[in-house]
């Protein structure tokens, strides 16, 4: 840690958020830096507030071999497969290295720092009304919230929850997963009570990502209560051996009928929060936009999974974002299809959006609880399954294009086969997006992952980097390296 902590906060002089809105930025280094902590104003910390977007999007969302890779190549959604780097597939399926994604732990921190000065600037600031304050302090703790569990849904065994300042004192303390959440919630919550008090605007424009309703604090609090509804589904079944907690799924559901998942008949399953990205004079374009493709493809169980219309045809999720192509004879796994879920350099990139709502809804209103290993899982549902299939058939027939389940086939499903038809929906409406590996590790249902190869090995977590392990001896629990399974 103690390599991040000399850095001080660098934001692009430039943002063209998607292209919609230009915002600018000024570069915080050196004494621009110590005026914003020094001597905050209105205008210097409503300008890196703003950047917080910025810079949560691009440290934690566009490098190729970053968050949403990592989680695809290890749920098996998706290949990365780099002829000048085979190295990367050995990675994920043979033997664990801390290289990769080692860079999105530092660049997270890279983002949590620049919000813990923005939090210690607001508190200084004179000329920002208390409303205002309490705006970005939502906005700010939302987006450590969210920041804090993309850290921890790859790196398990343990994270960083406060940074120190002295970068020659004793190197800051990796939590536990449990400390992680707990800090998560915390965060989550009470950003809930600041946005309620931050009036009907915010300070600082926010982009198009977070385009009306949710550059309001109100709305901002929608796509919050979305954030915290899925921190409570994952708590409820941490995975790894540790206990269920079905009590979450009551908090999940309290959480998302403040939140805005709609099944009304003019609802779009694509209302949310995103990333944006655009190929603009000083924005970033969306590194997953791989056409040819070259690095990243898609993983035949895209194809050979989908459930049939009844036409015959595919579900309408795996055939609108996996294509066919010719593979290249340099490709050592076996692929025939591209993924299309970013067909452009400017696709967004979905931080919450409405159809993982209705689905997390479905999830809690099943309550199944994971217990026994992954070599033996045991799949217990204390919901309300009535409820549960409505959601799912919902998606099923507008998402998919599927049959509805009948109530009477609906009966005959054991536990495990109703949980099963709840992670089919789960995984190809929001394939791609960073979600199957941890959805299949929460309920001790890793080996269900298909392998290409005898020797291939299916691990529930990457290794801390080593820039946090060899200062600490490797003491820590998560830098051990990661047992295959």
């Amino acid at each position: 840690m103690r390599r991040f902590i000399r850095v001080s906060v660098a934001l692009p002089l430039l943002v063209l958020l998607g292209g919609a809105c230009s915002l600018d930025v000024p570069d915080y280094n050196g004494s621009a830096l110590s005026d914003l902590v020094n001597n905050p104003t209105k205008s210097s910390v409503a300008s890196a507030t703003t950047g917080i977007i910025v810079l949560s999007r691009s440290e934690n969302r566009s490098t190729q071999v970053g968050y949403i890779e990592s989680i695809g190549m290890m749920g098996r959604e998706s290949y990365t497969l780099d002829i000048s780097n085979p190295g990367t597939a050995q990675d994920r399926f043979n033997i664990i290295v801390t290289g990769r994604p080692g860079t999105v732990w530092t660049q997270a921190y890279r983002s949590l720092r620049q919000q813990k000065i923005v939090l210690q600037a607001v508190d200084a600031a004179t000329d920002l009304t208390a409303a205002e304050k309490e705006g970005i302090r939502g906005f700010v703790k939302t987006i450590q919230a969210h920041d804090l569990l993309s850290v921890i849904n790859l790196f398990e065994r343990g994270a960083i929850i406060d940074i120190k300042e002295d970068p020659g004192g004793a190197l800051p303390q990796i939590e536990d997963k449990k400390k992680v959440f707990d800090r998560i919630v915390k965060l989550l919550d009470d950003a809930k009570v600041h946005l309620q008090a931050a009036g009907s605007s915010f300070a600082f424009p926010l982009g198009p990502g977070f385009a009306a309703p949710f550059n309001t604090p109100a709305g901002f609090l929608k796509f919050n209560r979305g954030l915290r509804a899925r921190v409570a589904v994952y708590l409820a079944n941490p995975g790894q051996g540790a206990a269920g907690d079905a009590s979450q799924f009551a908090t999940a559901l309290t959480a998302l009928s403040e939140s805005f998942g709609d099944t009304s008949a003019s609802a779009s399953l694509t209302t949310g929060a995103y990333f944006p990205f655009s190929t603009n004079s000083g924005d970033v374009a969306n590194v997953y936009y791989d056409p040819v493709p070259r690095i990243i493809y898609s993983h035949p169980s895209d194809t050979t999974d989908a459930k049939r219309r009844t036409d015959g045809s595919r579900d309408l999720r795996s055939s609108s974002k996996v294509a066919n192509f010719t593979a290249r004879l340099q490709i050592t796994y076996p692929v025939d299809g591209r993924l299309k879920v970013y067909d452009s350099p400017s696709s967004p990139i979905p931080l919450v959006r409405s159809e993982e709502l209705i689905l997390l809804r479905a999830e809690a209103n099943l309550g199944c609880i994971a217990s026994g290993t992954n070599a033996a899982p045991v799949i217990t549902c204390g919901g309300n399954a009535a409820n549960a299939l409505d959601d799912i058939n919902y998606v099923r027939r507008v998402s998919g294009g599927l049959p509805a389940i009948t109530v009477g086939t609906w009966a005959t499903l054991t536990d495990a086969q109703k949980l099963d038809s709840l992670l089919y929906e789960k995984r190809f409406s929001l394939l791609f997006e960073g979600h199957r590996w941890i959805d299949l590790r929460r309920y001790n249902l890793l080996l269900q992952l298909p392998r290409a190869k005898t020797t291939d090995l299916i691990f529930p977590w990457f290794p801390l980097p080593d820039d946090e392990c060899v200062p600490r001896n490797r003491a820590p629990a998560g830098c051990t390296p990661a047992t295959g399974l």
